[in-house]
C-alpha cells in the first residue's frame, strides 16, 4: 500500500508536474493518479522509475511503497493493506495454520 501523503510530498518537492512524471514512468495521468491514491498497485518497474526520478532511496522507499502501519497488525490480518477477504483468510489461517491460504 502506497503512503499517498509521503509520495505527494516528494512529488511536490521535485517541482515536476504529474503529467511529466506519468509520462516518464510510462503511465497515463489517470493511471498514475489511481496508483498514488491506492486504487491500483504500482508495479516494480514503476516504483523503480519513480525512485530514480524523485530521488527516493533506502528506508524512504520502503516507507513510501511497502510500509504498513503496524507490522504486527499485518501478521494477524488487521492491516489496512488487506482487503476484507484477505483479512478473513489470514484470520482462518491463524486459527488453523495447517490449512493453505
Amino acid at each position: 500500500m502506497t503512503n499517498t501523503q509521503m509520495l505527494r510530498e516528494k512529488i511536490k518537492m521535485s517541482g515536476y508536474k504529474m503529467r511529466f512524471i506519468a509520462e516518464k514512468v510510462g503511465l497515463t495521468y489517470q493511471g498514475l493518479f489511481n496508483k498514488i491514491e491506492n486504487r491500483r498497485s504500482f508495479r516494480a518497474n514503476e516504483i523503480y522509475a519513480l525512485c530514480q526520478l524523485l530521488d527516493i532511496h533506502g528506508e524512504e522507499k520502503e516507507r513510501i511503497f511497502f510500509d504498513c502501519n503496524e507490522i504486527q497488525d499485518c501478521m494477524v490480518g488487521e492491516c489496512p493493506c488487506y482487503s476484507d477477504e484477505q483479512k478473513e483468510k489470514t484470520a482462518q489461517a491463524v486459527k488453523k495454520p495447517w490449512q493453505r491460504l
